[in-house]
């Protein structure tokens, strides 16, 4: 039964990442646009620009409202992890996720892609969207701390 629900599981793992790569491909062909000083929402938070790159690339496995997929992926909002150390979420966004974690004492086993392909501003967008709950604006990321990571 064992062997039998982990190939499902790689399946449906596989399958996820065919349709993020499609979302990524035709997303590659829109261009960002520059951010400057005072096109903010809320300072440095832009809510609805992180709302859309959620959408775009991160909801078809962390799922509508960030909740993740039991098992597998893993919530993505009002965690310790999401709203702790910054560096450590830019690097799992440049640099991709995979392996057995524990978020908030429950098991997940799934595979982040990386997501290079998004701009320094677009990383920081859907981190910031995602750790918006944050009252500190001290923890809002920027596109310069993902560009000195990157």
């Amino acid at each position: 039964m064992r062997k039998f629900l982990g190939k499902w599981t790689i399946l449906l793992v596989i399958i996820m990442l065919a349709i993020a790569c499609q979302n990524k491909a035709k997303d590659s062909n829109l261009k960002s646009e520059q951010v400057t000083e005072g096109e903010n929402v809320v300072g440095d938070l832009r809510i609805e620009e992180g709302e859309m790159v959620y959408n775009r690339n991160c909801k078809v496995c962390h799922q509508p409202g960030a909740k993740g997929v039991p098992g597998i992926y893993p919530p993505v909002i009002n965690t310790k992890r999401v709203n702790g150390d910054s560096k450590y979420l830019i690097n799992v966004l440049l640099n991709g996720l995979s392996g057995e974690m524990k978020v908030e004492g429950k098991k997940y086993n799934g595979v982040m892609a990386p997501y290079r392909n998004l701009s320094d501003q677009e990383i920081a967008d859907v981190l910031n969207y995602l750790r918006r709950d944050l009252k500190d604006e001290d923890k809002l990321v920027s596109a310069q701390q993902v560009s000195d990571m990157r």
